[in-house]
């Protein structure tokens, strides 16, 4: 079943989609983005996100992409592999009449899919990262998936200078991928940490 969540990814925050609900998947798979959290880190963002170009990847219910998008991105790329998070990101884009090439949707598994030629859309500005913290936890499919992102960007997946946003586990040991330095982080009680690492090659 999908639904409009109350509380973690409820509607659009800002833009040209200001106030329309997203559906987000039921379970536990998929974990939308706090709306404190997005809006954190929209604001910080606002005089950058004109015309540029963003990778939401564990995307779910597209909530990083589509707010990007309301708030004057260009085009966002959406890479899913549940299969509830896929039927939400398509009702969502649907809903909100966005289409190629505005938007690409991807269904693929990561990091796999970051080691293949880039998607359309690419080079990327910005990078959306909130993967599941179960993932992230586990340091094996942790290392896997920062390896993923060090060949995307190496394989030129990411603009000169690309911002990577990335939502983790607060009291995770704050790693960095190789070919990123952190440029900032804001913590979100003891659940959840967003930092803003920039791609450097």
């Amino acid at each position: 079943m999908r639904r409009p969540d109350p509380d973690r990814a409820p509607r659009i925050l800002a833009g040209r989609f200001r106030g329309r609900a997203l559906l987000v998947p039921e379970g536990k798979v998929t974990r939308p983005v706090r709306a404190l959290v997005r809006r954190s880190l929209f604001d910080s963002l606002q005089l950058e996100l004109a015309d540029s170009r963003w990778l939401d990847l564990f995307a779910g219910s597209g909530s990083f992409g589509l707010e990007a998008l309301s708030r004057g991105a260009s085009h966002a790329t959406f890479i899913e592999a549940g299969r509830e998070g896929l039927r939400c990101l398509r009702d969502n884009l649907g809903r909100l009449g966005l289409a190629p090439p505005e938007v690409d949707l991807v269904a693929a598994s990561l990091p796999e899919r970051l080691k293949l030629p880039p998607p359309t859309g690419a080079p990327f500005d910005f990078i959306a990262l909130d993967p599941p913290f179960p993932l992230v936890r586990d340091s094996a499919a942790r290392a896997a998936l920062h390896a993923g992102l060090t060949a995307a960007g190496r394989s030129g997946w990411f603009a000169p200078a690309a911002l990577l946003c990335y939502e983790e586990p607060g009291d995770l040991a704050a790693e960095l991928p190789d070919g990123f330095s952190e440029e900032a982080r804001r913590e979100h009680g003891i659940t959840s940490r967003m930092r803003r690492l920039r791609w450097v090659g």
